[in-house]
């Protein structure tokens, strides 16, 4: 494989949003096509907030029950599946004082049938949970003394394995892991070095360590990355800040090419053909765009103004949708049209 360098900057700081060490609220689709989603205290969703509940959606989107009460100053997100669907992984957050100041992060098992389990708790970050493909152990990332590490947690036994040091973020294949160092190196399975961009800024290194998913995906086969990072948009003067901008890397190939700016929150279809991403307009409109790999061809979706973020599962794609008047709104898009999510049970 050819080395690919991207030559631009991640910016974190483009990311103007509040609670900037919580955990990142995504709603998760599981392998049955059933949903997880953190709810604030009034049974709404937001990005980050302390309160709330983890709760268990149906393939409908329809609320099934909670499986976690937070306390008033606990935060939750970073949620994801077992490979069999009967339980979840995620981080909480506990905070404190004014400013919301870190106090302690516990990585947390969620079983669909039996009580929450608290798998580790610690003062520093823990961060992106995901199993194993066996379903036999956790993956996650911990920042002691503020170095960021890649372990494995062993379900049965308890073991905590540390895999490797100075790691940023990792994307799971089913050919293994590709890891990004805090020197901007994408490594792939065998270790070697298949992309790079600049990533010197410390608060670059710490948003991609917290919120990889709104900067990264891998598709399934490992073929391609996309990555978000911010460069500029080709104008010396006037002198303008850094916007983001969507590249579409080819691991094998060795090229990279820009899709989109502004771009965020890359997301691959599960047969790994078609992107989804969000993307600026030059009235400012934010909406989805879907961009096929073969046809190199790139569409809006419809009534996805608004889109703060998009996952795309095997129903379809998940977005969160900003509303006029506040708040968000979740919705489904299954190819045809949208389904409302987060829907109360029928009585």
């Amino acid at each position: 494989m050819t080395r690919v360098v991207v030559a631009v900057v991640l910016l974190a700081g483009l990311l103007a949003i509040p609670g900037c060490l919580f955990p990142l609220n995504l709603v998760e689709e599981g392998p049955e096509g059933k949903l997880a989603v953190v709810l604030d205290p009034a049974g709404g969703y937001d990005l980050f907030f302390t309160g709330g509940a983890i709760c268990l959606f149906d393939e409908e989107g329809v609320l099934e029950r909670q499986l976690l009460n937070l306390e008033d100053r606990e935060g939750a997100g970073d949620l994801s599946w077992s490979p069999a669907g009967d339980e979840l992984v995620g981080v909480i957050l506990e905070v404190e004082g004014e400013f919301n100041t870190p106090k302690e992060w516990r990585l947390v098992r969620l079983p669909l049938v039996g009580e929450p389990q608290v798998l580790l708790r610690a003062d520093y970050p823990l961060v992106s949970p995901r199993y194993e493909q066996t379903g036999s152990a956790v993956l996650y990332i911990a920042a002691p003394e503020e170095k960021s590490e890649l372990h494995r947690l062993d379900l049965s036994s308890g073991q905590d394995e540390l895999l490797f040091s100075d790691v940023l973020a990792y994307l799971p294949s089913p050919d293994g892991l590709f890891l990004i160092s805090s020197a901007g190196e994408l490594r792939g399975p065998a270790g070697e070095v298949l992309a790079s961009f600049h990533c010197p800024e410390e608060d670059c290194q710490l948003f991609l360590f917290l919120w990889p998913r709104l900067f990264l995906d891998i598709s399934p086969t490992g073929e391609f990355l996309a990555l978000v990072v911010a460069d500029r948009p080709g104008l010396i003067s006037p002198e303008v800040d850094p916007i983001t901008s969507l590249y579409l890397v080819d691991l094998v190939g060795g090229t990279a090419e820009r899709l989109a700016t502004p771009a965020l929150a890359p997301s691959f279809s599960p047969d790994g053909r078609r992107l989804a991403f969000t993307a600026g307009t030059p009235d400012g409109t934010q909406l989805a765009y879907i961009y096929d790999l073969e046809g190199e061809t790139v569409a809006p979706l419809p009534g996805s103004e608004g889109v703060v973020w998009v996952r795309w599962g095997n129903a379809g794609i998940s977005v969160a949708l900003e509303r006029a008047e506040g708040g968000y709104s979740l919705r489904r898009w299954d190819g045809t049209g949208w389904r409302e999510l987060l829907a109360e049970p029928s009585r």
